[in-house]
């Protein structure tokens, strides 16, 4: 196979390869747009690069498989003001030390609100507090105020039950509370509670070149090109990745690449084969309409080596700095009385990073010190694999041990009764980091992982409630469906675990039969995705969207397992689903108790009344990680 510049004769072939998966080309840019573009001659034109790859059958004579166009015609601040790409260096090249341009940008960004901001007392008291009333009618009868906000209120019909308030200051202190209430629900219902619009300011700087500040400097920093277009021939598809080697060839100097897919069209069947080696990048709020889908790759993902090293005690402190990740340069402070701490965006992920900090010390310490610990821990490298640990990038680690429950699973999963007979060591992944750019490469460290380890089979468990460890590669892991129907609640003891010495370290062992659990899986097959053939709109979070939701995520499960069994099934919906503020929040908060109820069953603001089919999609299951969830009212359907 080789790879060639596009010239002006190539045009027929390159269109009747192109009409298969994008006809509407030809209608809308004629029948000889590529000779066109070939044969430019204005200034823009060698900022274009038409490539095509040939190869030869067994008359020898060349076939044409692959075309790709690139371009470097890229508006940087477009993408600045648009994207959030500061964690790609703004799509420049480094300074590096020399000389540079500086300028200011404004961003907005959104700001999601934490579970423990929301619903829980704590959050809910700070709401309460910070209503402010005026115009209500008051008698002075001795109560303070604080008094006032601590009236009991009967569940029932609603009056106040405090013996010591008077008949007369009862009915202002009913209107009073009213009135709280009716600005409290206005709060859970806006958007602005749940999320956060910040303006923010960007420093944008870029090496100076030759050129003052502008367009033309801007351009020869530039370190990003961009794949237009690429289209190959239906059984050369497998063979994509070798194109996007070929891209990077092309462009020496630039470290990145980006595609797009615009919002109103599909993405054609070489694009979908073709992303699974790039990641998307998250757009900002914007006032531009229709905004297109930005998807990057790094050279480095394309060209390094991944390996994995054992845990050597020089790399305890890289395992913390990747473990803390963006909160590692913040001050994490325990203790804050100016202001409430439910009013912090990330109280939660900072609780949850300091409880899986201490644990992996813990482990850490078991592993250097213990020479048969029951965990292994790894540091996840890039670069030459033939070379020491420390002349290649830390990317990542993965903490895992023996998984001994497998059994337990059969009673509320999906799983094939074959899967009963244990025929290969199975591991739990406790926790998993990885820098987001090497996501891709997930088949590659899971085999890396099981030829050093024995596992053939990884598993990783993330409760519904309690503390949660982290793992970048769950979403190219397959998840366990939860089973349909139960006729009857299961129930089991949990097994007396054998007896340990005292100094080995005990990890919490989730209750498999009342604990609700999303189950992650991982057996070394090799990923095919699974989608819906349109992009849907639906309108509403009821239960029977929750139903239909649960069928496109497992439309490759069946009876027989023949998917789960010879493939890692991913799920990549095309959905986007509108509703009111604050309800998927709701369902998937875990931190909510309900002050008056002792039991869940009996409460109204239970959830958990429904079928297990529709229950399971919000603690079994997070269709966060598939789903577009925008908040929102209707006002037309055309």
């Amino acid at each position: 196979m080789t790879y060639r510049k596009a010239l002006a004769e190539d045009n027929d072939d390159i269109i009747a390869l192109q009409e298969i998966e994008m006809p509407e080309l030809r209608e809308e840019l004629g029948d000889y747009y590529i000779a066109e573009e070939v044969m430019r001659q204005d200034s823009e034109a060698e900022k274009s690069f038409l490539v095509v790859a040939e190869t030869s059958n067994q008359c020898e004579e060349t076939e044409m498989v692959l075309f790709l166009w690139m371009t470097t015609d890229i508006d940087i601040l477009f993408y600045v003001r648009n994207y959030e790409v500061e964690a790609f260096g703004n799509l420049v090249k480094p300074v590096d030390g020399k000389s540079f341009h500086y300028e200011t940008i404004p961003v907005s960004s959104v700001q999601r609100r934490a579970e423990a901001s929301m619903f829980t007392t704590d959050a809910l008291d700070d709401l309460d507090a910070m209503t402010i009333l005026g115009g209500l009618q008051r008698v002075d009868s001795g109560m303070s105020v604080a008094s006032l906000g601590k009236m009991k209120v009967s569940s029932i019909a609603g009056t106040i039950v405090d013996t010591h308030v008077s008949g007369d200051n009862k009915f202002y202190m009913r209107e009073r509370l009213y009135s709280k209430f009716k600005y409290i629900l206005e709060k859970l219902h806006s958007t602005g509670y749940y999320l956060r619009n910040e303006e923010n300011v960007i420093n944008f700087i870029y090496p100076a070149g030759k050129d003052i500040a502008g367009s033309a400097a801007r351009n020869a920093a530039s370190n990003v090109f961009l794949l237009k277009s690429i289209v190959a021939r239906q059984d050369f598809t497998p063979r994509l990745f070798n194109a996007i080697v070929a891209m990077f060839c092309a462009y020496p100097d630039r470290d990145y690449c980006i595609m797009l897919i615009a919002a109103n069209k599909k993405a054609n069947r070489s694009y979908v084969e073709v992303l699974q080696y790039f990641m998307p990048v998250v757009s900002r709020p914007s006032s531009v309409c229709n905004l297109a889908e930005v998807y990057i790759t790094h050279r480095s993902t394309i060209f390094g080596e991944i390996s994995l090293y054992k845990l050597q005690k020089e790399d305890v402190s890289v395992v913390h700095t990747l473990a803390l990740g963006k909160l590692s340069n913040e001050a994490i402070s325990r203790d804050s009385t100016a202001s409430s701490f439910s009013y912090c965006s990330k109280i939660n992920e900072r609780a949850e990073l300091e409880h899986e900090t201490h644990v992996l010390d813990a482990i850490m310490k078991d592993v250097l010190e213990n020479e048969f610990s029951e965990f292994a821990v790894f540091t996840i490298r890039c670069g030459n694999s033939t070379k020491s640990a420390k002349e290649n990038t830390s990317i990542g680690f993965v903490v895992l041990r023996q998984f001994h429950s497998h059994g337990q699973l059969f009673d509320h999963y999906h799983l094939p009764k074959h899967d009963t007979h244990l025929q290969r060591l199975r591991a739990e992944i406790i926790s998993l980091r990885l820098h987001p750019l090497f996501v891709v490469s997930a088949d590659l460290i899971f085999r890396d992982l099981a030829r050093k380890t024995n596992f053939y089979d990884f598993f990783f468990i993330s409760p519904f409630e309690g503390h949660r460890y982290t793992n970048d590669l769950k979403k190219m892991m397959m998840v366990v469906e939860p089973k349909t129907i139960k006729k009857a609640p299961v129930f089991f003891r949990v097994p007396n675990e054998q007896k340990k010495p005292r100094n080995k370290l005990n990890l919490p062992s989730p209750n498999y039969s009342k604990d609700y659990l999303i189950i992650y899986r991982h057996k070394l097959n090799p990923v095919k995705w699974f989608t819906n053939s349109k992009k849907l709109v639906i309108i509403g979070f009821s239960a029977v969207t929750k139903a239909f939701l649960r069928q496109l995520v497992f439309q490759w499960n069946s009876r027989d397992h023949k998917n789960s069994d010879n493939f890692t099934c991913l799920s990549w919906l095309q959905v986007t689903v509108i509703c009111r503020a604050g309800v998927v929040e709701a369902d998937y908060d875990s931190l909510f108790k309900c002050p008056y109820c002792t039991s869940t069953l009996g409460c109204y603001l239970s959830y958990q009344n429904e079928s297990c089919f529709v229950r399971d999609c919000c603690v079994r299951l997070d269709f966060r990680y598939w789903v577009h969830f925008v908040p929102g009212k209707r006002a037309k359907v055309r």
